[in-house]
């Protein structure tokens, strides 16, 4: 019997699956599969899984955890002379799955209860701070369970949305209102635990003279779409379309976080099928979407930077986040700030496209994979001898701040944090 599955999604992941030629190239730079060997756990084998599911010759109980153990980091993209979107085909089955063996109540709470609506979300980082202050996430470093141990060393400090959001009146950033042509979702990370990121922003978009207004929204969806709910996936982006809906001017949509970035130009394809004018809001808010890296390289950063003359960065080097890498494009753009940072010398790490083992949950469902990823990529980061590594994406940074811990005097930040000090520092006496 057939994975029951919707039939566009069903004909998407098969068209995927059509275009394998099971030439192995995928073998390349899979990180899943550079640590284990194990052949379900590269491109060819997990699509010879997914084909068998979705064709009825494998119940969904005899499937092994190959299908959750991807990453969905498209490293195997470039290798692929055909170009298989692996993402695409195992989300089709990770949703077939959800729809035969259902969702667990923790999972579904979590993404659809939890991460599209911002008002609880901000009261549960609220509430996460309170018990960090008082010591009490010290105790999951006690518990038996490795997924709990590792969600406690990845966790950022959290933060009261609404005592940062007072910090940005104080200072007179993201002002812009309805009427802004730039309009900024911070995500889910970076609002919640990354606050330095959130000023950052605000203080290269002033000093830029760009007037922008933060979006009262939450989630872009992308854990949703990652484990395979498409509806609570949709659940979320609705929420960012709402937030949009009434800013006339907008021109740009731009985000610290380039994982949102990647997954709000998948809107179209997320509500293909939907409402006609649900899908036609998706596809005009898609022609929008800039990570804020990017956009910020193309509205002056780079020769700002350049005339400054602050900063003592020292040697640094950048990671670049899966999703800039193989979704939505900018390494060059990125690097182009990178090189501009006065006070530093840029160094290109070895394999700086390849994955850090991350992967949003992935580094909580699957420790040990993700702890023998970030190794590598930390002995790619030590082999500069850089003294700062940076990325552009609030998942990525929590996985390199833990992985730096073993390097004595390297750190992890941000890129938009890094650029502000630069210029920062440039005017003090």
């Amino acid at each position: 019997m057939k994975m029951p599955l919707p039939e566009q999604v069903r004909v998407e992941a098969l068209a995927e699956l059509a275009k394998c030629n099971k030439c192995g190239f995928c073998l390349t730079n899979c990180p899943t599969y550079n640590v284990t060997g194990v052949e379900w756990e590269v491109a060819r084998g997990r699509l010879a899984l997914a084909r068998a599911a979705l064709d009825g010759e494998l119940q969904a109980a005899d499937l092994p955890d190959a299908i959750w153990s991807c990453i969905l980091c498209r490293n195997c993209l470039p290798h692929c002379p055909p170009g298989v979107k692996m993402d695409r085909v195992m989300v089709a089955v990770r949703a077939a799955l959800g729809e035969q063996l259902g969702v667990s109540p923790l999972r579904r709470a979590i993404i659809r209860g939890l991460l599209p609506r911002r008002g609880r979300l901000a009261a549960a980082a609220t509430v996460g701070s309170l018990g960090q202050g008082l010591g009490l996430d010290r105790l999951l470093a006690l518990w038996p369970d490795r997924r709990l141990r590792t969600a406690q060393r990845y966790a950022p400090r959290l933060t009261s949305p609404a005592s940062v959001r007072r910090r940005i009146r104080a200072e007179g950033l993201y002002e812009g209102g309805q009427d802004a042509e730039v309009a900024v979702l911070l995500g889910c990370a970076t609002e919640m635990g990354l606050p330095r990121v959130t000023l950052a922003l605000g203080y290269l978009l002033r000093e830029l003279g760009i007037t922008a207004t933060l979006l009262d929204a939450a989630c872009c969806g992308l854990p949703a779409y990652g484990s395979g709910d498409l509806d609570g996936a949709r659940l979320a982006a609705r929420g960012v379309l709402h937030a949009v809906g009434g800013m006339p001017r907008l021109k740009a949509l731009i985000t610290p976080c380039v994982s949102c970035a990647s997954y709000l130009e998948e809107y179209p394809q997320l509500f293909a099928g939907q409402p006609e004018a649900e899908a036609e809001r998706a596809a005009a808010l898609a022609e929008l979407i800039k990570p804020a890296s990017v956009f910020l390289a193309g509205a002056g950063l780079v020769e700002m930077l350049g005339r400054s003359e602050g900063g003592s960065l020292g040697r640094h080097t950048f990671h670049d986040p899966c999703h800039l890498a193989h979704y939505v494009g900018g390494k060059e753009q990125v690097r182009e700030v990178l090189r501009a940072l006065p006070g530093g010398e840029y160094v290109e790490m070895p394999g700086a496209d390849s994955c850090c083992g991350a992967g949003g949950s992935f580094v909580i469902t699957h420790p040990g994979h993700s702890d023998a990823v970030l190794e590598r990529k930390v002995a790619s980061i030590a082999a500069t001898g850089a003294e700062v590594v940076t990325t552009a994406c609030p998942g990525c940074l929590l996985q390199l701040k833990r992985g730096v811990q073993d390097l004595p005097g390297v750190r992890a930040q941000h890129l938009l944090e890094v650029a502000w000090d630069a210029l920062s520092a440039g005017r003090k006496p």
